[in-house]
């Protein structure tokens, strides 16, 4: 009896549950693939971020204590990866916080030392330490979780911490620095060798060389770069080691990188460097160590000449403030227009500079200091020129480090060699000029005004000259551009008896309200050492009697060169 045929019901249902698992098994097919695709979306993304991240940052707060307000003046970009920087806890930037909301971001003791400071009363000191974030700020965020996935754990590393006032305006500038050590570890594994400069003719095989070019501080004149200060040029810069070639000569800090093999090469780097160092140039005034950043390229070094050529372009780049990269052009485009006229003419004037000063070739005319009433004294002030240069391309050449110092020595020697025994002499110098030469200058009977150098003043360096010339024939004085709080700090602690009051300052009592309360202020501070005597640089002819009564102006003399 022949069997029944399955029934209609029966067929369908077999049809649906194949279809089903059919469907179930495309659909977690497409699922899977999903998932693979994310894990690996993440993974390079990860990867991606751990290749682009900044291992170090910097944040910039500026601080009134009077008015109990702290602000953010950095962009956020420079750091971005602390808790500070991103999340519901993050510091803005522009935005007023109240300085003990702004401390509640580090622990009790960082916050406490910080305080400390803020209401010292001591004034343009540079205060550096360790500081440690409060916990209860960090790892609160999606950002400090992706952190973590790096191996970035930031808001746990120490931070190094720097106060800088207090300041005219009764403010604190506090720079926070930080740095994945284990990043460290693995790129500056081995330290960062200096080479010479005449190395880089090894590598002439490659087209172009990329050449930045950096001017020191003068706390840094004559001292090593450290390894931990040269690693943050590079970290700035975001520069390969590997490729940029570290150079210190003259006080002038070289990076230059041969490798570059062609054209697209070259652009690509210098478009780099025009957006760094104009990211990095309004923090400057906070780095200890660089002062100026400028950047260019030439052809490979094949000789010595071509040698001199790479530091003359980094002298002509470094003196030159008009020449600027601007964010309307390329640097590119920047540098190609450098006009090679104005280069060579630079490096003739440079050369005829160098060439005078190792001769001594200089124009002398001392003024006689006389008072006011034009009766000339036995006081007279060393003045003299370089012969055949102009003042405007020597204050250009003085920028630099080297030269600045070349001229104070030689202009020094100068005016010993023909001193008058029978003259008080009063002469200009710099602080640094007189220690690097203190055993040999304070041996003779003059008076040497020190200048600030590079708009700076070392007070410790006049304080150990002030203990070095204590017993010798010599006599230390200042010369007055800036009437300052620490100024007057320094004086109220520290004896100085000569003092020249800066054409600057003495040009405008007549005129500038602000400069002749200023000056009015220190005249009666000075009054108070009777032993004082001061010098007026080229005060206002037939000056009113009030000025000069007010000020006690009793000696003046003409400086022709200025």
């Amino acid at each position: 009896m022949p069997s029944n045929p399955s029934s209609p019901n029966s067929n369908s249902n077999e049809i649906k549950q194949a279809i089903f698992i059919d469907s179930f098994a495309v659909i977690t097919s497409i699922l899977f693939a999903i998932f693979l695709a994310f894990c690996l979306i993440f993974a390079s993304f990860i990867a991606l971020r751990h290749k682009k991240t900044a291992y170090h940052g910097m944040s910039i707060f500026k601080i009134n204590v009077k008015e109990k307000w702290a602000i953010r003046v950095s962009p956020i970009k420079l750091s971005f990866y602390h808790s500070i920087d991103h999340g519901k806890h993050a510091l803005s930037e522009n935005k007023f916080y109240h300085i003990e909301e702004f401390l509640s971001y580090f622990d009790n003791n960082s916050a406490s030392e910080i305080r400390n400071v803020l209401q010292s009363n001591v004034t343009n000191k540079r205060f550096r330490f360790l500081a440690t974030l409060n916990r209860k700020h960090t790892n609160t965020s999606i950002q400090s979780f992706l952190n973590h996935l790096i191996n970035l754990e930031v808001d746990n590393s120490p931070l190094n911490v720097r106060i800088i006032g207090k300041n005219s305006d009764d403010s604190f500038y506090i720079t926070i620095n930080w740095r994945n050590n284990f990043h460290d570890s693995k790129i500056f594994a081995n330290k960062i060798e200096c080479h010479d400069i005449n190395e880089i003719i090894e590598f002439r095989k490659f087209k172009y060389l990329g050449v930045i070019a950096i001017k020191t501080r003068i706390k840094n004149i004559g001292k090593h770069v450290s390894d931990n200060e040269i690693k943050q040029v590079y970290e700035i810069l975001n520069l390969n080691k590997n490729k940029w070639k570290y150079i210190h000569e003259n006080e002038i800090i070289y990076l230059i990188n041969p490798f570059i093999k062609n054209n697209l090469a070259l652009k690509t780097i210098m478009k780099k460097l025009h957006k760094k160092v104009i990211e990095i140039t309004p923090l400057l005034p906070f780095n200890d160590l660089v002062k100026k950043i400028v950047f260019s390229y030439t052809k490979p070094a094949n000789n010595q000449s071509d040698i001199e050529y790479i530091q003359t372009l980094a002298k002509y780049l470094l003196v030159n403030n008009d020449i600027t990269f601007g964010q309307k052009h390329s640097s590119h485009d920047h540098i190609d227009s450098l006009d090679k006229a104005k280069l060579d003419l630079f490096k003739v004037k440079l050369v005829d500079f160098e060439s005078k000063i190792h001769a001594s070739s200089f124009i002398k005319n001392d003024a006689v200091v006389s008072e006011l009433s034009q009766k000339p004294t036995n006081m007279s002030v060393a003045l003299a020129k370089v012969a055949g240069i102009n003042q405007d391309d020597i204050n250009k050449f003085k920028f630099l480090h080297q030269y600045n110092l070349e001229l104070d020595e030689a202009l020094v020697k100068y005016h010993l060699d023909s001193i008058q025994t029978d003259k008080e002499l009063f002469i200009h110098t710099t602080d640094l000029c007189l220690f690097k030469n203190v055993d040999t200058f304070s041996k003779y009977s003059a008076n040497y005004i020190l200048h600030t150098y590079d708009n700076e003043n070392d007070f410790d360096i006049i304080q150990k000259l002030l203990q070095i010339i204590e017993t010798q024939k010599a006599k230390i004085g200042l010369y007055i551009t800036d009437i300052s709080t620490r100024l007057i700090q320094f004086l109220h602690s520290n004896k100085i008896d000569k003092f020249i009051i800066s054409s600057k300052l003495a040009s405008q009592i007549t005129t500038n309200t602000d400069v002749f309360l200023q000056i009015l202020h220190f005249s009666q501070f000075l009054r108070k050492n009777s032993n004082a005597t001061i010098l007026w640089e080229n005060v206002p002819e037939k000056i009113n009697s009030y000025y000069a009564k007010k000020l006690n102006i009793k000696y003046t003399y003409k400086n022709q060169y200025l």
